[in-house]
């Protein structure tokens, strides 16, 4: 008896160390930047680093002319990018222009020094085929492809949680 109370209050007389849950550090958002010939392209993903499963995911392409003379944007078809998701396998899982038509027509974009364009996408954390993706690492791509400009930036990664 004399030793359980000996040793209660001794335990009560030594320091504490408790351990406290650590706090996760708020996420940037996934970006990457390229500046090529006379552009500068920021590909940014909204949601940060760990969007919750289910929750919509948007791709940010921006290209500003930074140089001092007018860019002329060519490309051989309506579509100008483009969006990739592969697994950690590097599987692609979804992929923007999948089952979409694009006129087959030259498209030009002028762009004047200091000017930009913006392109924008949601990606529901959906497979091409309809189906859920389940937890784990993604990367993320943008392809922009004019004739004479074309740039892939990535790849940009995030893991679905919960």
């Amino acid at each position: 008896m004399l030793l359980l109370l000996l040793s209660l209050i001794v335990g009560s007389c030594l320091p504490q160390t408790s351990k406290k849950p650590r706090r996760e550090r708020p996420l940037a958002p996934p970006v990457a930047i390229e500046h090529y010939r006379g552009l500068e392209m920021v590909f940014a993903i909204s949601g940060g680093w760990k969007p919750k499963r289910g929750q919509e995911v948007g791709f940010e392409l921006v290209i500003r002319n930074t140089s001092d003379k007018t860019i002329e944007l060519k490309w051989p078809s309506a579509k100008t990018h483009d969006f990739v998701v592969r697994n950690a396998k590097r599987k692609i899982i979804w992929r923007w222009s999948k089952d979409k038509s694009f006129a087959q027509a030259f498209k030009t974009k002028t762009l004047k020094s200091g000017s930009k364009m913006v392109i924008k996408s949601i990606w529901d954390q959906k497979t091409n085929s309809g189906k859920t993706t389940p937890r784990g690492k993604y990367t993320i791509w943008a392809e922009f492809n004019p004739m004479s400009y074309s740039k892939k930036l990535g790849p940009l990664g995030i893991r679905l949680v919960k």
